[in-house]
């Protein structure tokens, strides 16, 4: 894990977590690597981990300290078609985004999926589509907003607002550098940082 994650940031996380979780986690997959953003919601940590070609979901439940693995649904397996997932929140849920080629690999589309229930494979529910898209033109998704809609950064480091229900795009006022912009989502709490009030 600690290739993937920047080294201060998995000291954190293993200084908060008891002893006991920290002997469990070994047993959840001897041999799997984690990669991409983690995702927060209603009390899990979520991350996508690798250990076989279809990959899982592993998630830390903060209040019971247990791992739990939820399967990519079937229909999402990396090959030569579909070779990037990434995972969001959307409405509160884990969302699951897949690139996927056409068979002669000049377009591509995301589809996405979301997650009901952490922990059971069937409970994973493709949404819609979004695409196609020439390779050339090919937009990196950074997360959702409101009313499913979801933001991309194109080519030229423009922020991109897709509206699911129109099937439009719309270029925002929001410019960086090529892949630097991200999407940083929060929950409004009461609860310090510092543990203090």
């Amino acid at each position: 894990m600690a290739k993937e994650l920047p080294e201060d940031l998995v000291t954190e996380i293993l200084l908060w977590l008891p002893v006991v979780s920290l002997l469990r986690c070994k047993c959840v997959c001897k041999s799997c690597s984690v990669r991409g953003m983690n995702t927060y919601t209603n009390g899990m940590a979520s991350l996508e981990a690798y250990g076989d070609n279809r990959g899982n979901l592993l998630s830390f439940d903060m209040s019971n300290e247990v791992f739990l693995k939820t399967p990519k649904p079937d229909d999402v397996f990396l090959d030569e078609f579909s070779d990037w997932t990434d995972i969001f929140v959307l409405n509160e849920s884990i969302a699951l985004v897949v690139l996927v080629w056409d068979k002669g690999m000049s377009e591509i589309c995301y589809d996405i999926w979301l997650l009901l229930e952490v922990g059971v494979k069937d409970s994973w529910t493709k949404l819609f589509s979004i695409g196609p898209f020439t390779d050339f033109k090919q937009p990196r998704p950074l997360g959702f907003w409101k009313n499913d809609a979801v933001l991309f950064e194109n080519l030229d480091g423009q922020m991109v607002l897709y509206d699911p229900s129109t099937k439009e795009m719309t270029n925002l006022p929001i410019h960086g550098e090529t892949y630097s912009l991200q999407l940083v989502t929060y929950m409004e709490t009461l609860v310090s940082v510092n543990g203090r009030k």
